[in-house]
Formats: structure tokens, sequence, C-alpha cells
């Protein structure tokens, strides 16, 4: 137990040290972030947007660490560093490394959730519960192409493990839900896609472009990524980029849906800021096991679109330990034959010491 408690003793103080070093070379209107964020995001297509259909209900819950000098070495446990030998491989050597945790489920249902039958034309129920390490290095002040503009840049992998079909409880949070704000359950949950283990690992890079160089006042950020996700679960080429203007923009990279590959971290917190965004990422599909996934016994007769995209808008207001962020999002048909695009609601609140 002694022992123990020297561990924890030991992890508390390298995070906390890790952003020690450049406190005095920061903005006075900033201080640094010194141990992690937690976030906590829900979407739902009932938010302004008041269907229960297609992507209807999504939560992540996640935790990114402070700037770290190393991953693959104490205080971060023997089964993370060894993981973080196999990602550093994909990553750049950098002066900055951050660590992060999630848990997450994603929820999918038909147009008609009245009916008890299947329905072939249609998306199957299918809930995707997972948890995922992801692993960072940030490069500041870079000029990653020739006589183009110094950008910070953001290199990410990601890997997601969980299960879909019946183990991933989405007919028990949706009736939870259901009942909690006493509406109708939805009836054809017994037709969802049948069980299976899902693995997913993901790279991403992201580049910002900011007018305000992390100075206080009025700013304007440009943030480009692109990026691939390869597993059972989703394979994809993306790509997009992000816009935000207002002020004291944070030094992250960008206001994110619930995607793999999506979380960044601050590096100094703002005494306050408020800024409004727009942002789009497109995606080259390859595989959507809620859409190639079937049920027990039936065949499903549709086929997902090749391409499908995201548009969100929103408006971000934080303080120095606290940032609420909404968004209204705009999702492409994913399927042949499914009648319209689908809107849903995004709202986040990120705690950061």
């Amino acid at each position: 137990m002694k022992s123990l408690r020297q561990r924890m003793l030991l992890i508390c103080l390298c995070l906390l040290g890790g952003g020690a070093g450049a406190a005095s070379e920061v903005n006075p209107e900033r201080i640094p972030l010194k141990f992690a964020s937690l976030s906590i995001y829900s979407e739902n297509d009932k938010y302004f947007a008041g269907t229960d259909e297609d992507y209807t209900n999504g939560f992540k819950l996640s935790m990114v660490s402070t700037r770290l000098s190393r991953l693959d070495a104490a205080p971060l446990p023997r089964p993370i560093r060894f993981l973080a030998q196999q990602a550093l491989r994909a990553l750049p050597e950098g002066p900055e490394y951050n660590v992060g945790f999630s848990l997450g489920q994603n929820m999918y249902a038909p147009r008609d959730t009245l009916t008890s039958q299947y329905l072939p034309d249609d998306r199957a129920y299918s809930a995707w519960l997972y948890g995922g390490v992801s692993f960072h290095a940030r490069l500041n002040a870079t000029q990653p192409f020739a006589n183009g503009p110094i950008v910070d840049q953001l290199h990410t992998v990601e890997l997601n493990l969980g299960v879909v079909g019946p183990n991933a409880l989405g007919q028990e949070t949706q009736d939870f839900i259901h009942d909690f704000i006493n509406t109708y359950r939805s009836r054809g949950w017994r037709h969802q896609i049948q069980h299976e283990l899902g693995a997913n690992l993901v790279y991403e890079r992201k580049f910002r472009w900011s007018s305000a160089r992390d100075e206080s006042g009025w700013g304007v950020d440009i943030i480009p990524h692109f990026g691939l996700s390869l597993g059972n679960v989703d394979t994809y080429l993306n790509a997009g980029a992000e816009i935000r203007v207002g002020w004291n923009l944070p030094d992250d990279f960008g206001t994110k849906l619930i995607r793999a590959g999506g979380t960044s971290n601050r590096e100094e917190l703002p005494r306050w800021s408020v800024f409004i965004f727009c942002a789009v990422d497109g995606r080259a599909v390859e595989r959507d096991i809620s859409l190639d996934g079937e049920p027990s016994g039936l065949n499903s007769s549709i086929q997902k679109e090749p391409f499908v995209a995201d548009l969100h808008a929103g408006l971000a207001i934080g303080g120095r330990h606290a940032q609420i962020t909404y968004a209204q999002a705009l999702r492409t048909k994913a399927f042949k034959g499914q009648p319209d695009s689908f809107v849903f609601g995004s709202v986040s609140l990120s705690l950061f010491y």
C-alpha cells in the first residue's frame, strides 16, 4: 500500500510539473494548464431538431493530460507506456506530448421507432460502447510546407476498443432516457445488429494558424485536418477544417463533435474567452458497422454512401477553469434511399486545472 501511495504521488508531481517550466514565459492573462482537462459531451437529435432517428444519441467522457516531456516512461502505467511506444512510431519527435483517455457510447435507430417489425430498407438499431486511449505530439511555430505560413501542429494516434450489439447497452440507455423524459420507448430493439467486438486505430494531423498567436484580444483561427481510421467499426479517410473568431481564443485545436481523433488540449488558460466557430469534416467511407452490421438471421438491403460529411457551427464561452460549447450539426445522407440529411445538437462542458 505504501508503494502504491508513493507511485500515485509521483504521477501527480510529474503531471503537475509538466507545465511549470513555461510559467514565466506566458502572457500574464493566461496561466499554464497544470494537470489535465476533463470534458463531457452529449449529442442528440432532439436538441433543437426534435427527431429520434439515425444518429440519435452520443455520449463521451474524456480526459487529456497537460504537456509531458515523454510518453514512454514513468509515471504512466506500464500498459500505457507499451501502447505509447507503438504510437511513437507514427508520431514526430517533439518537446510536448499529451495522453488522453475516453469512454463513450453512440446509438443509431431507424426512422420508424414505433414498429416492432424489421425494416430491411432502413438502418438497424445499433450501439457502439467503447473505451479509448490517445497519444498526442504537439509542435509549435512550425513551417511544414515550403514558403507556407507558420502554424502549430498536432499529431494524434488513438486506439478505441469496445463492443457493438446487445452488450453495448443501447436499448437500456435509450429506455432509461425515454422514461426519464416521459416519452415512448422504441419498439424494435430486438432487431439490433448482432454482437461483435470492435477495434479501431485512428491517426489524425491538425494545423492551427492563428492571427492572435496566443495574445489576448480578438483573433481568428484556421484549423485544417486530415486523417484515417482502420478497424472493423469504422474505416475511412477524412479531411476538413474549422474557422474560429472571437476574444481570447484558446490555444487548442478546435471544437470537434464526438469522433475518434478529434480531442485536443490547451496549453494555457485565458482569463475568459468567447468565440463562434464553423467546421466541416468529410469522410470517404469503406466501413461503417452501424450500416454494414446486420441483425442475427436477417439481411439488410441498404447501401451506404461512399462519401459523408458533417457541417457544424456554434458558440463557446469559457473562463479560466471551464468552458461550455454548443454546436448544431448537419450530417449528409449516410445510405442510399435515406430521405434527407439529418440534424443533431452537440453540447459539451470542459473543466481545466
